[in-house]
């Protein structure tokens, strides 16, 4: 698609910017147990790789920005309930942009494998 407008590339601002805002839902739930959970798999994941991967992916950038905006909206409405909805569904989102980035990149490493469900499985 020669018309296609570009799409913006994650950088590691990015990931930064992205920690900072969960960060800051985390530690503004003032819940000492979210808190310690978050951040021992904060230390077990290779964070800024996994952002991005999800925000490699066409269309993801905007599309998490806007749910971050989404979850300060409902927490600034003292809707906790559409908070922990949006949140869950945002990090399914990730988790599909993810999975999305990890088999591109696969893809990308072995050419010559045929695609999921062609001639085997992976």
């Amino acid at each position: 698609m020669a018309d296609a407008a570009p799409r913006p590339a994650p950088t590691p601002r990015t990931a930064r910017v992205v920690h900072a805002v969960h960060e800051l839902i985390v530690v503004g739930a003032d819940n000492g147990k979210l808190e310690a959970h978050y951040r021992t798999l904060m230390n077990q994941l290779a964070y800024a790789r996994l952002v991005r991967v999800t925000l490699a992916q066409p269309g993801r950038i905007h599309e998490s920005d806007h749910e971050h905006h989404q979850v300060l909206d409902l927490i600034q409405a003292k809707d906790g309930n559409g908070a922990e909805r949006m949140m869950r569904e945002h990090v399914r989102r990730s988790h599909q942009a993810l999975l999305a980035g990890w088999d591109a990149e696969e893809d990308i490493a072995s050419p010559g494998t045929p695609p999921q469900g062609v001639g085997g499985t992976r």
